[in-house]
């Protein structure tokens, strides 16, 4: 029985762990959603979180390559109301996100 109290602790100890390693907000919830609704084991977390984290380098390298290559066409007056643009969205974004929350 302690064997077995040791195991499972030993389990939670390392699923904590790379969960934590994984809280960069939005990665970090939506890993911790999947363990517990996919029942995921330690291992599986640890593997999900690497591709969660290599996805989410990969896609910010893309916006940042992004950004230069538009830079590089608009105006500094078209930047800045597509950041205009990019600010309300992200602002639409949240509030719908907090109606969500209220929902639960």
């Amino acid at each position: 029985m302690r064997k077995l109290f040791i195991v499972l602790g030993s389990a939670a100890l390392i699923t904590t762990s790379a969960v934590t390693f994984a809280q960069r907000g939005h990665i970090g919830n939506m890993i911790e959603r999947m363990t517990e609704k996919l029942q995921l084991n330690s291992t599986q977390v640890e593997q999900v979180t690497t591709i969660m984290e290599e996805q989410h380098t990969k896609r910010r390298a893309l916006h940042e390559d992004t950004q230069i290559k538009l830079q590089a066409v608009l105006t500094k007056e078209q930047m800045e109301k597509m950041k205009e643009m990019r600010a309300m969205h992200e602002n639409m974004r949240t509030r719908k996100g907090e109606r969500c929350m209220d929902n639960k």
